[in-house]
């Protein structure tokens, strides 16, 4: 568990991250007396709600840099390397009230960046701290009202280990569904490659055509997967081990679009 919530903490995540670190992954232009003015009347105020898409995308902004920084002084952060995190939930008012789930998913895989092959889910009615209450209480009782549909499946990403120039195969992939449809898939270093798949259905995976240097931390890529795709299907994160804007601002922004552009929104991507 990262403690990463926006209110009256958020002043002190400037002592570790300057306002000039996060002001490039803001996608509109923000003087830094606004961006801190902005997180000071956040922090004496938590509970307002953003009023329009520019304060809702500082405090996914905030939010990502908190993650971050609870992540680099968490002991066992190098999990997020050894392919050993299979499952992240996701919760909070910041990502529970995003316009689409989508965002809470970018801000996931921007901020953790786990290697491997991990599943994302989202505590959309924040049950994740009640039944933590509850089972400060009672653990069978909280074991018992516990079920992965209290969660929103947001997909399975799969971040590899490669050394390739953007614009090079790094992998091949086929999905097959339970009624024996199969699909082919090349996937690209460079970007986010999403396959929209059917939300709730069970699905199975092969490998083939590797590339030599590329590694998925704790998957052996010569058997099959199954898994249960969820909203956002299979997402393979090939922008690298660590993400680098570019210095430019205009440049900035458009890399920002396109990764957004790239994950899309589930409403839309949905079959």
């Amino acid at each position: 568990t990262l403690d990463a919530g926006i209110g009256r903490t958020l002043p002190k995540l400037l002592e570790k991250v300057s306002l000039k670190e996060i002001l490039p992954w803001i996608s509109f232009q923000l003087k830094e007396e606004e961006l801190r003015d902005y997180i000071m009347n956040k922090s004496v105020h938590p509970e307002l709600i953003p009023a329009n898409s520019y304060s809702a995308e500082i405090e996914q902004t905030l939010a990502q840099f908190l993650i971050k920084s609870a992540v680099d002084i968490n002991p066992s952060k190098e999990q997020l390397t050894d392919g050993t995190v299979g499952m992240v939930l996701l919760g909070g008012s910041v990502l529970r009230n995003v316009e689409d789930p989508g965002d809470a998913l970018r801000i996931g895989m921007d901020s953790l960046r786990p290697l491997g092959m991990t599943d994302y889910f989202l505590d959309m009615n924040g049950l994740a701290s009640e039944v933590g209450a509850l089972a400060g209480v009672n653990r069978e009782l909280a074991a018992q009202v516990t079920s992965p549909a209290m969660f929103l499946n947001l997909g399975r990403v799969i971040t590899p280990v490669t050394h390739l120039k953007e614009g090079k195969r790094a992998f091949s992939i086929s999905i097959r569904d339970d009624s024996g449809n199969m699909q082919k898939y090349d996937i690209i270093q460079g970007g986010i490659k999403r396959i929209p798949l059917e939300y709730g259905r069970y699905y199975e995976m092969d490998w083939f055509n590797v590339s030599n240097g590329v590694t998925i931390p704790s998957v052996t890529t010569w058997t099959s997967v199954g898994f249960k795709s969820g909203c956002f299907g299979l997402v393979f994160d090939m922008r690298g081990k660590t993400l680098d804007l570019p210095k430019e601002p205009g440049a900035q922004v458009h890399m920002l679009q396109r990764w957004k552009s790239e994950l899309g929104v589930w409403r839309d991507k949905t079959e």
